[in-house]
């Protein structure tokens, strides 16, 4: 499977790492107030290409929100109204879960902090780029396509997104099956399916997210797209090459 190929790779690391050059140059350019974020469905393997492609990178990227304040002053009102828009609409899709109230309780918790996270990155103060596994384009890419194209253009302001795509969805189901028998992370959504209800479930977030890139195209927002099927090399020598052209665009 193509995930045992992922791994493999993963442990020749440093085999492979002398096969990608990426221009001297590029370490130079900044990357400040840029964002580049991964979008895939759960289970396609996002944090395994995401971990292997952040050892290549060229520039000085954060990867994580430590000693990041949230600074309220910096946003005006139409920021704020959007943020607080998507957390509504993020609340009346998750009251349709059929889980428990603590979880529910504990699911808006974590999509309260991936905006509030998103308000600390898009302050245009920072002179720092951030290079994130995934953000507010993956948790939120339902609710923001009822965003008007303005709205959507200030949201993802200085966005680079990575989608992360199969055209084969059993890879993603024999995925979430080894992962949750392996006592791995589950989605919370996944639980108590059978592989049927799992696979059509797969199926639903995977035209999902073609309908959202669709729409993040349209709108001109850079992305490039990596096909797991390609291999894990391929994806990272994909990645690399994102970045030299992220760092060139002023």
């Amino acid at each position: 499977m193509i995930f045992k190929r992922f791994k493999f790779l993963l442990a020749k690391k440093d085999k492979h790492s002398e096969a990608i050059e990426v221009k001297s140059d590029a370490a130079k350019l900044p990357v400040n107030n840029k964002i580049v974020e991964f979008v895939g469905v759960s289970g396609i393997g996002k944090s395994t290409l995401y971990h292997a492609a952040i050892k290549r990178l060229s520039g000085q990227w954060k990867f994580n929100f430590f000693n990041l304040k949230f600074e309220e002053s910096l946003f005006d009102n139409k920021i704020s109204e959007i943020h607080w828009s998507l957390l509504k609409d993020k609340l009346s899709n998750v009251d349709i879960y059929s889980c428990d109230h603590s979880r529910k309780i504990q699911l808006l918790s974590y999509f309260n902090k991936v905006l509030l996270d998103n308000l600390k990155m898009i302050n245009e103060n920072h002179q720092i780029g951030f290079f994130i596994e995934e953000g507010v384009s993956h948790n939120f890419s339902e609710e923001l396509q009822k965003l008007s194209d303005e709205e959507l253009k200030v949201i993802l302001k200085n966005r680079f997104l990575i989608y992360v795509k199969t055209n084969d969805p059993s890879i993603v189901v024999t995925q979430i099956r080894k992962r949750t028998n392996g006592g791995g992370h589950t989605v919370f959504h996944h639980i108590g399916l059978n592989d049927e209800q799992l696979s059509q479930l797969v199926v639903d977030d995977m035209k999902q997210l073609e309908s959202f890139f669709n729409r993040i195209e349209k709108i001109k927002i850079p992305f490039c797209s990596i096909n797991i099927e390609d291999g894990l090399e391929a994806g990272i020598s994909k990645i690399v090459q994102f970045e030299n052209q992220i760092l060139r665009i002023i």
